[in-house]
């Protein structure tokens, strides 16, 4: 829609405020997750602010897992019906 600050990928709204140091896209991109079953794409990832090579950081960590091409399932969610589809 015209007018609208929409994010790619679907993050939710973006703030003005400073994301904290620690870890500073794990809030947002966990949250999403949270919301869809565990699961997460690579374009949700990147809308979300994670480069390529974070997200390639995190699947060789086992925080995530990549049950499709650009589908990531987060470590330690729950194997739900949904989240199989």
């Amino acid at each position: 829609m015209a007018g609208q600050d929409s994010p790619i990928g679907g993050c939710g709204q973006r703030t003005r405020r400073p994301r904290p140091l620690w870890q500073p896209h794990r809030v947002l991109w966990h949250d999403l997750a949270a919301d869809q079953d565990g699961v997460i794409t690579r374009l949700q990832l990147r809308g979300c602010g994670l480069t390529d090579d974070v997200i390639d950081t995190l699947h060789e960590r086992g925080t995530l897992t990549r049950p499709a091409r650009g589908v990531y399932l987060v470590g330690g969610a729950p194997q739900t019906y949904r989240a199989r589809l």
